[in-house]
């Protein structure tokens, strides 16, 4: 792999609320800098990767509590990311898919090491979402974490 300067690094939180942002919640990634500071993105509408680069998506953690709690123990959520592209929000891919069996208190989690991984351009967000739901707040998808690094696209 080759030498990555620490700037490159991005590690993007989910929150919800956003101006701007994805699905009934308004689901947006903010960056978390190495400062301990955050980048909410331009109008604070969501982290964006900057003009000419990509961000390699290489690692996804992400929480789940359904509001029901231990009655849907034991059943699947599903947690999937999508590039959805920015000119046209129509367009909409999925890139991502992850599936957890809820615990006894209709809790779960997962770390994902992607051993691929994929890329988002300058021209497309990640859009994420869970199914079959519901995806909060304030249940539903409680946290999650992406991690990669950004490269010229050239």
């Amino acid at each position: 792999m080759p030498f990555i300067p620490a700037a490159n690094y991005v590690v993007l939180e989910l929150v919800g609320g956003l101006t701007g942002g994805y699905g009934p919640a308004k689901l947006a990634f903010v960056r978390n800098l190495r400062d301990g500071n955050h980048d909410g993105g331009p109008g604070g509408h969501g982290w964006r990767v900057p003009p000419n680069h990509a961000l390699v998506v290489t690692g996804v953690d992400w929480q789940y509590n359904h509001p029901q709690g231990a009655a849907f123990a034991g059943t699947r959520q599903i947690f999937r990311l999508s590039l959805q592209n920015l000119a046209n929000p129509n367009l909409i891919e999925r890139v991502f898919e992850s599936s957890i069996l809820l615990g006894s208190r209709g809790e779960g989690g997962i770390s994902e090491a992607l051993s691929v991984g994929f890329a988002v351009s300058s021209q497309a967000r990640l859009a994420p979402d869970v199914s079959p739901g519901p995806e909060g707040p304030p249940f539903g998808i409680n946290h999650a974490i992406v991690r990669g690094y950004l490269i010229p696209d050239v």
